[in-house]
């Protein structure tokens, strides 16, 4: 089991917290008062000092603060507008793979792009480095990209949840990702599950930190998974012995499952969902031309329930994800993605029963999507 990373993890915090480590980020007009807009940054100068856990860092629990009249105003609901921020993470206690001749180097640098609600009115832009909503904590979701590509590449998606109401992070990886030293590798994803664990620990760190814009922003008792391609490898992944993170509730896989044959050296689908296993998503294009179909049929008959798979009718490898563009299969993931987190990471264990029909009323979608599933 992956043990969450503690000091030392995170590359410079002054790139998200601007305000505290003196920087000056551009005033924003849906800045609510009192807090810091989100500062998009990258840092080269180090990991930080150690800090303590998000727990220790927070404020103690005082009294319930009295009712007022502005207490009673109804909070808003989705779809939210959505902020985005950008900045880097650096676990330095693991190495950067060798690969297509460029050396082995240490630690692992991981640019983040961070969706997340915003003020004012949802009109389908994506904002830069405005503050986030602060009138509750958000669940986190963790996106993790395909091979050849970036974080930033599935926007579509990932400002899609943030808009549905969650804080997604979305690193680019080392070894499998557009910009990977010596190129993009696909047979380096097996490092990718601690660095999604390490991802994790680095966006609590910053919850912990009460000088910093996403202080006290998030759930730590309500986090996701979910990824395309290999990205989708990874985040099921985490629901083996050889790399569960506690933290993590559910996940969600789209196109994947490529690399969960037998044979295959760094996960294989044998006994993989052998252990008691997180309430699994996947999302497939039975037409897709890179991950066989079949692939998430064998995931599917192997692993535990609850269990839900959806097949996108006549969608290819990317279109479930939006990273080609609007599609109907797009569409139709979102919603589904939507219920299924609502479900099982935002919402009480185990879910309400009307939150799992709303799973299988998304995943049903004429001409569109076909559901299996199994709850129980």
């Amino acid at each position: 089991m992956i043990r969450p990373a503690r000091a030392g993890v995170l590359l410079a915090a002054c790139a998200l917290v601007a305000v505290a480590c003196g920087g000056t980020p551009e005033a924003s007009p849906d800045t609510d008062a009192g807090s810091a807009p989100m500062t998009a940054a990258t840092s080269t100068a180090g990991t930080a000092a150690p800090t303590s856990s998000a727990a220790a860092t927070s404020a103690p629990a005082t009294s319930a603060p009295p009712t007022t009249a502005a207490s009673l105003v109804p909070l808003p609901e989705p779809p939210y507008a959505v902020g985005k921020a950008t900045l880097t993470f650096k676990d330095p206690s693991r190495e950067t793979e060798a690969n297509g001749g460029v050396p082995a180097s240490p630690g692992r640098t991981m640019p983040v792009a961070i969706f997340y609600p915003a003020p004012g009115a949802a009109d389908g832009t994506v904002r830069d480095n405005t503050s986030i909503l602060r009138d509750r904590t958000w669940p986190l979701l963790v996106f993790v990209h395909g091979t050849s590509m970036t974080g930033e590449r599935y926007e579509a998606l990932t400002s899609a949840m943030a808009s549905a109401g969650y804080v997604v992070v979305a690193p680019t990886l080392p070894g499998t990702s557009a910009t990977a030293a010596g190129g993009p590798n696909p047979a380096l994803y097996g490092g990718q599950p601690a660095d999604v664990s390490f991802v994790i620990s680095a966006m609590l760190d910053l919850n912990g930190r009460p000088e910093g814009p996403l202080a006290g922003r998030l759930d730590p008792e309500a986090i996701g998974v979910f990824g395309q391609s290999t990205g989708g490898d990874v985040a099921l992944a985490l629901t083996h012995d050889c790399c569960r993170d506690a933290r993590v509730r559910a996940v969600a896989a789209l196109a994947g499952t490529q690399y969960l044959r037998p044979g295959v050296p760094n996960f294989p689908i044998d006994g993989y969902f052998a252990s008691p296993s997180l309430p699994m998503l996947l999302i497939h294009g039975d037409a897709d031309e890179i991950t066989p179909y079949g692939d998430s049929s064998m995931a599917f008959d192997q692993a535990a329930a609850p269990k839900f798979r959806a097949t996108m009718l006549g969608a290819d490898h990317l279109g479930p994800s939006g990273a080609a563009g609007p599609s109907a299969s797009f569409d139709a993931s979102v919603a589904l993605l939507e219920a299924f987190f609502a479900a099982y990471v935002s919402g009480p264990t185990p879910p309400a029963a009307e939150e799992v029909a709303a799973i299988l009323a998304a995943g049903d979608v004429p001409g569109v999507s076909r559901l299996d599933s199994a709850v129980e």
